[in-house]
């Protein structure tokens, strides 16, 4: 999973560094798209009931339901075109 493929600066939405040595966190759209990406690599295989579990449980625990995962949008995504 690589972060930049969810994550952009908001100074610089471009930029593919942090910039500053700040402690940092996601958004929940953020780690709402790396778990969605989590739950469709492990399609398939014996653990992916886990991982919707876990996606699910974060949902849950944020009240997040309201919320519709969007496209991944940090600048890594932007160029390879493949958000998502």
């Amino acid at each position: 999973m690589l972060f930049w493929n969810y994550h952009s600066n908001e100074g610089n939405p471009e930029s593919i560094k942090w910039g500053t040595g700040l402690y940092r966190y996601l958004e929940d759209i953020e780690a709402l798209q790396i778990l969605r990406d989590i739950v469709s690599v492990k399609e398939g295989k014996d653990d992916h009931d886990h991982a919707v579990d876990v996606l699910n449980a974060f949902i849950k625990r944020n009240h997040l339901e309201h919320i519709e995962i969007s496209e991944n949008n940090g600048p890594l995504a932007r160029l390879r075109g493949n958000r998502r």
